[in-house]
Formats: C-alpha cells, sequence, structure tokens
C-alpha cells in the first residue's frame, strides 16, 4: 500500500487479531461500530478461525476483514499494521472493549489539540485484577517503565511510529508488547501524552497469561531492562520493585486502598465530562 494511499486514510485504525474468538469478537465490534466519533476502520486480522466466527459479516463498510496465516499473535498484529490505513493505531483484542461510547471522540479531541504527538495513552479497566483498573501517570517515565509498564491496549500511537520501532519481534509468544512499548519510551523517547480518562475494558488472560509464557516474557523484558538502563537505575529500580511487592501485600486488601482507587477514578471520568 502506497504512502499517499496510507495519508488518505482515518484517523484512527482500531485492530482486532483473532483465531477462533467465539462470541468475544462480536461483543468487540459492537463496541468499536457504537462510537460516536467515526473517523476510524476496525481490521479485523483473522488467523484462520473454524469456529463458525469466520462466516459473521458486517454491513459497515469501517469493517475490514482479512484471513492469512500467522506463526503467532505478534505476527498477526505486524501484518495488521501492514493493513492498517489510519493515522493512529490501537490494538483491541476479541473480547475487550471501549469503556463507553465517547473513547474515540476523546482521543480524537487529544490529538487535534497536539497533532505533533506521537503516543496517546488513557487508563484501562482491568475487572480480573484486584484493583479493578490500572491509572497511568502523566509522564511514562524510566523508572515507571521499568517497575510498571503499560498495557498496550490503553495506547493509541501513530502507525508510523510503529513502523520506525521495527514492529513487534516475533520470536516469544509473549512479551513483544511491553518490550516495543519500553523502546519507543526509555530507548526512543517518543513524546507520549495522557488523555486522563479510562478507554478500555481489558479482560486479561490468553495466552500471554499462561504461567509459562509469563515466566518466559519477565525473562525476554529483564533482557532488555539490562540493555536500556545503566547498572546503577537497574539496581535501585531493582530493589524499589521488591519493596513495592512487600508493600501490596500489606496494603492491596485493605478498604482505603480500594476506596482511593475509586475516587481517583470517577475525579478522571469527571474532569473528562468537563471538558467535553
Amino acid at each position: 500500500m502506497s504512502a499517499s494511499q496510507h495519508q488518505q486514510g482515518p484517523l484512527f485504525s482500531v485492530v482486532t487479531v483473532t483465531l477462533n474468538p467465539g462470541p468475544d469478537l462480536q461483543r468487540t465490534v459492537s463496541t468499536v461500530l457504537g462510537q460516536t466519533f467515526g473517523d476510524f476502520e476496525l481490521v479485523i486480522k483473522d488467523g484462520g478461525s473454524t469456529d463458525g466466527t469466520e462466516a459473521l459479516n458486517w454491513a459497515d463498510a469501517r469493517v475490514r476483514r482479512h484471513t492469512n496465516p500467522d506463526t503467532g499473535i505478534f505476527d498477526a498484529m505486524n501484518q495488521a499494521l501492514a493493513l492498517a490505513t489510519g493515522r493512529y493505531v490501537h490494538f483491541l483484542n476479541a473480547g475487550d472493549t471501549f469503556v463507553d461510547e465517547r473513547v474515540l471522540a476523546d482521543v480524537a479531541a487529544a490529538i487535534h489539540a497536539q497533532p505533533d504527538v506521537p503516543f496517546f495513552y488513557g487508563d484501562v479497566e482491568k475487572p480480573r485484577s484486584r484493583s479493578g483498573y490500572e491509572l497511568y501517570p502523566r509522564r511514562l517515565s524510566r523508572r515507571f517503565m521499568f517497575m510498571n509498564g503499560i498495557c498496550h491496549q490503553a495506547c493509541f500511537i501513530a502507525r508510523e511510529a510503529y513502523l520506525a520501532a521495527g514492529g513487534f519481534e516475533t520470536t516469544h509468544r509473549a512479551g513483544a508488547d511491553p518490550r516495543l512499548l519500553m523502546r519507543m519510551i526509555v530507548r526512543d523517547r517518543l513524546p507520549h501524552r495522557h488523555v486522563g480518562r479510562v478507554v478500555v475494558c481489558y479482560q486479561g488472560g490468553g495466552v500471554s497469561a499462561q504461567p509459562q509464557n509469563v515466566r518466559d516474557s519477565q525473562q525476554w523484558c529483564d533482557e532488555q531492562k539490562r540493555e536500556l538502563y545503566s547498572g546503577g537505575e537497574y539496581a535501585a529500580f531493582t530493589s524499589l520493585e521488591r519493596l513495592r511487592t512487600v508493600a501490596k501485600r500489606a496494603v492491596y486488601d485493605t478498604y482505603l486502598w480500594r476506596v482511593y482507587r475509586v475516587a481517583r477514578r470517577r475525579e478522571q471520568e469527571r474532569q473528562v465530562r468537563i471538558l467535553c
């Protein structure tokens, strides 16, 4: 696809990669098509489903479905990047949903206010986690990326930035997404902005949550941390990470902690409503 074709594309490419997703795919498609902001395409990259979802069709011309074999989720995501025509790409897994119908409108407003910024991100609802959601800071510091990282479902990143960073590595079954985001923020110092609201309900699970893949991913990401951080930073941030783990065990299940997290999320959403 030529550069001129990409320049004429929509503001957003929402990408869903699938393989036998069951009813999750329809739930995700519905939440995308229900957005009040309409300048988007939905790219469904299917690896060859045989569960009946391959027969699903949508009348909306913004839905573009492509079926092609792949070697895994990150190869599928790279294929989808090549197919996307939007200026900003958002990866939304089958089963994950936008939290409401104004998500793309609010992100678009942030982009129009700062059109030269290639990386926007919001907060994430995680119904299967202990806290219920993940709230991110206004700036993604080196320390934050080392100790926390950011869920790729929170991100709306310029397609050209994905391509400049080399896309997703395909040598492991899990971990390529945090590695790519770390390279963008820590190594490349990509300008980024927080949109100040919860954008996605992330279900979790899947291949990346399998115990062996979790261990492999952690080890693989640790290798990159040793490459991107100085020895002093690595030692200091690792110690802080261990202290935080101990502290979490002490406070995560307390009532006050949960009240604080809920109050913070509601305040963010209130501010977004005022801006809109």
